[in-house]
C-alpha cells in the first residue's frame, strides 16, 4: 500500500468558464481526497496556452458532450497535431 509520501498528485486542466462550476469542481476533488494540483482555464485558447507549456504532458482529456459537438473536434485536434499529450 502506498503512504502519503508515495502518492503522485494528479495534474488536473479544468476547462471551463463559470465560476460555480469550478468551484463545485474543486469542492467535489476536495471532498474526494485525491492529491492533485487544479488548473483552470477559462477558454479553448487558454487551455491550449497552458498544455503547449505543461509537463509532463497530461495522459487523458475529458469534456462535456456539447463542448466536444460545438469545438472539441477542433480543440483535440490541435492537441493532436501539436502532440500536447501522452499517448500513454
Amino acid at each position: 500500500m502506498l503512504s502519503a509520501d508515495d502518492a503522485v498528485a494528479l495534474d488536473i486542466l479544468l476547462v471551463e468558464d463559470d465560476p460555480g462550476d469550478v468551484m463545485l469542481t474543486s469542492e467535489g476533488l476536495a471532498r474526494s481526497k485525491v492529491l492533485h494540483h487544479l488548473a483552470v482555464a477559462p477558454d479553448g485558447e487558454s487551455a491550449l496556452e497552458h498544455l503547449r507549456a505543461a509537463t509532463p504532458k497530461p495522459v487523458s482529456f475529458d469534456s462535456f458532450v456539447e463542448v466536444v459537438c460545438q469545438i472539441g473536434e477542433f480543440f483535440f485536434g490541435v492537441v493532436r497535431a501539436d502532440d500536447l499529450a501522452d499517448a500513454g
